[in-house]
């Protein structure tokens, strides 16, 4: 996550980091903050809204899972820039 993805279009990555009490015990209960706190030394920043270099943390009521969904850095083409 340190050196952007080389790929031209945008990609998210969902780590489960938790669930209800059913299933609870198969999550440390430092998960997701092992995962935010590297993200953030990584210069990632959380955003609710999601985008290209952050992070958001969901929690999915119908499937009863914590997640934190990551935005990487990509590196791809530039628009118009083309040359033949």
């Amino acid at each position: 996550f340190k050196d952007p993805f080389p790929l031209e279009e945008s990609i998210r990555i969902t780590f489960v980091t938790g669930a209800g009490k059913l299933a609870r015990q198969k999550y440390d209960d430092g998960a997701q903050k092992a995962i935010t706190n590297n993200l953030r030394e990584l210069g990632y920043e959380e955003d609710h809204g999601g985008g290209i270099g952050t992070f958001k943390l969901q929690h999915d009521t119908g499937k009863n899972l914590k997640t934190v969904v990551v935005y990487p850095n990509v590196v791809g083409k530039a628009t118009g820039s083309e040359e033949d």
